[in-house]
């Protein structure tokens, strides 16, 4: 194959990522079909979310279980080895698996729901805190670039429908969803994060959150 070649391999999270901009990106709006504002200080309501730990254990059984089959299909007749007993895994073309602490210490550090958010909507930007942290600004139909704990990315935000959708895209074909939507019927502020990779598969977490009311003022 030519060395100015991509082997078919390197082309799927590339083609992933573009098919992922395009399905994405293109839907995306600069303004909410009706009005709607998601501004505000919210807290999250654990009881009406996602149980964060749960799916992340959920996760790390499904792809047990992928790793298995896979091992399966290459010949491998016996049990799946252990953590500490995978030396073997090469000759099937799998990497030994990252342990699952790693795994749970990194999607706690990188993709827990805040317990607290504020938002400011704006005519041109929405500006989003979790706990504290310095607000991260978005235009909405404005793509940019980031490097974060995950790898560098390039984002695009914007309005899909009534909710506010941030899309990121990282270089080696992850992509992660955050979708804040208002609930009409019950006033939470829902925000769904959807991640997709090729060879992890798909994940999703759903947290819902109260807004909290302005604290009085000081006489």
């Amino acid at each position: 194959m030519p060395a100015n070649v991509l082997h078919p391999s390197a082309r799927r999270p590339l083609l992933l990522l573009c098919v992922l901009c395009l399905a994405g990106c293109s839907s995306l709006k600069a303004e909410p079909p009706h009005s709607v504002s998601i501004s505000g200080s919210w807290q999250l309501d654990p009881v009406q979310s996602d149980d964060f730990d749960l799916k992340v254990t959920q996760w790390l059984s499904a792809q047990q279980q992928k790793r298995q089959k896979l091992l399966k299909s290459r010949g491998w007749g016996g049990p799946m080895p252990s953590d500490n007993d995978q030396g073997g895994l090469g000759y099937f073309g799998l990497i030994p698996a990252e342990a699952p602490e790693l795994i749970r210490a990194r999607f706690n550090e990188t993709l827990r729901p805040a317990t607290m958010l504020h938002i400011e909507q704006t005519d041109s930007d929405v500006d989003i805190d979790a706990d504290g942290e310095p607000p991260r600004s978005y235009t909405p139909l404005q793509r940019v670039s980031r490097i974060d704990s995950n790898g560098a990315a390039k984002i695009d935000a914007g309005w899909k429908k009534s909710g506010f959708e941030v899309l990121l895209q990282y270089s080696d074909g992850e992509a992660h969803v955050y979708r804040y939507e208002l609930d009409a019927a019950t006033g939470l502020l829902q925000v769904t994060l959807f991640i997709r990779d090729e060879t992890k598969g798909k994940w999703q977490v759903r947290s819902r959150y109260r807004r909290q009311s302005e604290a009085p003022a000081a006489h």
